[in-house]
């Protein structure tokens, strides 16, 4: 992943846990959802993701449904700010 991905993964993140050090798998799953849906900060404008079209709809899909089997593989109700990024 280019540096502008990792960056772009640690804002939404840092965004998505919003000063706390843990959060349940239901709010991760949430915001990976508002991601897919565009409500994210996902629309700022950077790179790829943000092309009109069936396209970047398919990636966002795709993308989201990694993630959430991802998540599925942790057994706590619980996910850590280093899990997430370890995760994403």
């Amino acid at each position: 992943m280019s540096n502008e991905s990792n960056r772009f993964m640690e804002d939404e993140i840092e965004r998505i846990f919003n000063g706390q050090t843990s959060i349940t798998k239901e709010k991760m799953k949430q915001a990976l959802e508002e991601f897919r849906m565009g409500r994210g900060s996902g629309n700022r404008g950077r790179g790829g993701m943000n092309r009109p079209g069936p396209i970047r709809d398919e990636m966002k899909q795709k993308l989201t449904q990694l993630l959430e089997s991802e998540l599925d593989k942790i057994n706590s109700d619980t996910i850590t700010k280093e899990q997430a990024k370890s995760t994403l």
